[in-house]
């Protein structure tokens, strides 16, 4: 007897079903109704937004899905300023572009235009306020802070050049880190010695309530010894001692 072959029939409906996919598919990926036609700049600083325009302008007409937002992100982020950047689209032709700038809080001695942000980051800035307390690092500057201790902590400095700010006690005021991480504040004539970065909300509120007895303190004394806050000290200038 002879054997009956089996026949195969090709199911239409799955196959209607994949075609269709396929063009959905080729549709969102080549067609112009998906392509970015405007991209708004959220956050942009005067000096930044021609930058910013030119990398926009590079995704009008590509395909909303064919664009990788990290791509535009780290081009954005090029830019020593900028702390962080996402890139939002739409299905309809448009994109969001948000951009965050780093604030300065400190400016690094010796280093024109390296400033401190408020996060603690080292960068390079086109424009730091005058009025910014000044860092000053044992030699060689950023590099050696790798041969510091662990008092060394950039975002608690950070946070010390804006309480100091504060203070507004000379126009110069600077922050000198010595080895082994010990804080100093060189304000007006005088020098305020802090010491290691423990306890600094107690030792500058010391320090505040000093000035406001005294607020010519700082020009009286050749240091000001807050290393244990609740027993302050001081050396008096050498026209002063008896």
């Amino acid at each position: 007897m002879r054997r009956k072959r089996k026949r195969f029939s090709l199911r239409p409906k799955p196959i209607l079903r994949l075609l269709l996919v396929l063009a959905i598919a080729a549709g969102i990926w080549f067609s112009p109704i998906t392509s970015i036609r405007s991209v708004r700049i959220e956050g942009a600083i005067p000096s930044d937004q021609e930058r910013l325009e030119r990398i926009a302008k590079r995704l009008e007409g590509i395909p909303n899905i064919r664009i990788d937002p990290r791509i535009t992100e780290s081009e954005v982020l090029k830019l020593p300023e900028a702390q962080w950047a996402t890139l939002t689209r739409s299905l309809f032709g448009s994109a969001l572009l948000k951009v965050k700038y780093r604030t300065p809080v400190a400016k690094l001695l010796g280093h024109p235009g390296v400033a401190l942000s408020n996060q603690g980051v080292f960068y390079k800035a086109a424009q730091i306020p005058k009025e910014l307390p000044q860092i000053q690092l044992p030699s060689g500057g950023p590099p050696t802070l790798l041969t510091l201790s662990s008092n060394w902590q950039p975002k608690t400095m950070a946070k010390l050049a804006q309480d100091v700010l504060k203070l507004r006690v000379s126009d110069v005021i600077r922050i000198q880190v010595e080895e082994g991480g010990l804080v100093c504040l060189n304000m007006g004539s005088g020098r305020v010695i802090l010491g290691s970065i423990d306890n600094l909300d107690e030792k500058l509120s010391v320090l505040r309530d000093r000035l406001a007895a005294n607020p010519n303190e700082l020009n009286e004394v050749e240091d000001l010894v807050l290393t244990s806050p609740k027993s302050p000290s001081f050396v008096p200038r050498k026209e002063n001692r008896p």
